[in-house]
């Protein structure tokens, strides 16, 4: 598919009309084969009910649901079920209920990590012929960890258009109450099952400077911690079981304490895990003028590429890269951000 947008046109109000708009103006346009979605009647806007009812291209919704508290479902999500022709379900018995706890009877498809690639496509042939649909996933928000992106992907090659309705999301909730001082963090999905690769995956993640969080099954959780204590001992852990749940539970305690924070009986339900991102390196010491000076000169006199020169003195000093290629050319030192060309190739002094 070619770069360009798959989607609504320009103006295109995704909503009821305004409050204070009457229906009349609304249903005059309908009538005369307009929209309008407000006040705005002089621009192009159509509202989600007309989208629905009409014969374009339909409309793939990535709706979040609750994790667990069936009063976190948005006020748009509900709307958004209770509009479409057909909703796509991670788990069909578990959107039962919560269309049942909101008296709503929809058809229902189900989409999961066995369906074919011939499911995601009978749903995209829906969606060309104009039939509006809704993907949910078990619970939170689609498309992480679930099989969501491929039904976005296909989607988008055929030009439908995507709307993603925002909601409950167990990795942001789980950070919001970590207390962690950061500009953002590393999301790492469920940790791999085999013993190794969840070894390779954690000591590889937590070495970034940006917190890790991860999903875990209450079968492999203490041994995910007690990979993490051997790993990074002093780290400050959040454990968030259950979250939005009857039994929800949030621990916080070095990463060294975290196999025997959890009683026997805590270990069930599901499992998100905050661990705090790794410390900036420290930046080596200064080193005396008159000392760099002599060493850079018993380099040259040994006749160490200029390149080789300099990488060592990077590794030494805070000087940086350039800096360093300066001074290992024997100049004298100046400012640490000032310009200078690249380091030619090995071998020239």
């Amino acid at each position: 598919m070619s770069a360009k947008w798959a989607g609504l046109a320009p103006g295109t109000a995704l909503g009821r009309p305004r409050h204070g708009t009457t229906g009349r103006k609304t249903r005059r346009a309908r009538r005369s084969g307009g929209g309008t979605c407000g006040r705005d009647a002089g621009r192009p806007a159509v509202c989600v009910s007309e989208m629905i009812s009409s014969t374009q291209a339909g409309i793939l919704y990535v709706v979040a649901t609750p994790l667990g508290n069936l009063e976190d479902l948005s006020f748009r999500a509900l709307r958004v079920l209770g509009e479409v022709g057909l909703i796509a379900a991670e788990d069909t018995r578990r959107t039962v209920k919560l269309l049942a706890h909101y008296g709503l009877q929809k058809p229902l498809r189900a989409l999961h990590g066995d369906s074919s690639p011939g499911d995601i496509a009978a749903l995209v042939g829906l969606l060309r012929q104009g039939q509006s649909v809704a993907y949910v996933s078990e619970a939170g928000t689609p498309g992480v960890s679930d099989p969501g992106a491929a039904l976005v992907q296909a989607a988008r090659e055929a030009d439908v258009a995507i709307v993603p309705i925002p909601g409950p999301a167990a990795a942001t909730a789980a950070f919001s109450i970590s207390g962690l001082s950061a500009t953002g963090f590393v999301f790492g999905g469920f940790v791999p099952r085999k013993r190794q690769e969840a070894r390779e995956f954690l000591a590889r993640w937590t070495a970034q400077e940006l917190p890790l969080v991860v999903f875990e099954s209450p079968q492999r959780i203490l041994e995910t911690l007690g990979e993490l204590a051997a790993l990074v001992p002093e780290r400050q852990i959040i454990i968030a079981r259950e979250l939005t749940k009857q039994f929800e539970q949030t621990l916080a305690c070095p990463a060294v304490e975290a196999p025997q924070a959890l009683a026997p009986e805590q270990v069930r339900g599901e499992f998100t895990l905050v661990i705090a991102g790794a410390s900036s390196p420290p930046r080596a010491a200064s080193v005396p003028e008159e000392k760099l000076a002599e060493a850079v000169a018993l380099l040259r006199e040994a006749e160490v590429p200029r390149k080789t020169i300099a990488q060592i003195l990077q590794i030494l000093t805070p000087l940086s890269r350039n800096e360093a290629y300066r001074r290992a050319g024997g100049l004298p030192p100046r400012g640490a951000d000032a310009a200078y060309p690249s380091p030619p190739g090995e071998g020239q002094g």
